[in-house]
């Protein structure tokens, strides 16, 4: 598991406002590339804005089997809660369409 921010290959932060998660970002001191964010595409989804990154950015190749990847969320009032984890080798076909023979390949 990764112990340092150096060993994150990727961080997808709940998703308010765009300059948060670039401050965010900055202050952890991760390049652009791995901080992951599609807020100007879908606009604040609130607690779905963590998954709706990771189901996009799989299926843009932008997150791969074996990436190490911070998740961080917050709420209203003094409420968060972040993790690290590998992402997995699974099929995903969110977002494209062209790709759907890949989950029937899974079944």
């Amino acid at each position: 598991m990764p112990r340092l921010l150096g060993d994150i290959d990727r961080f997808v932060p709940h998703q308010a406002n765009a300059r948060i998660t670039a401050a965010v970002g900055r202050q952890l001191h991760l390049d652009g590339a791995r901080v992951l964010e599609n807020i100007a595409r879908l606009g604040n989804t609130s607690a779905a804005s963590i998954l709706f990154t990771l189901a996009h950015a799989a299926s843009y190749d932008a997150l791969r089997p074996g990436h190490r990847v911070l998740l961080a969320a917050f709420g209203a009032g003094l409420t968060w809660g972040a993790t690290t984890l590998t992402w997995p080798d699974v099929p995903c076909v969110a977002d494209r369409p062209d790709l759907s023979h890949r989950l029937e390949a899974a079944r």
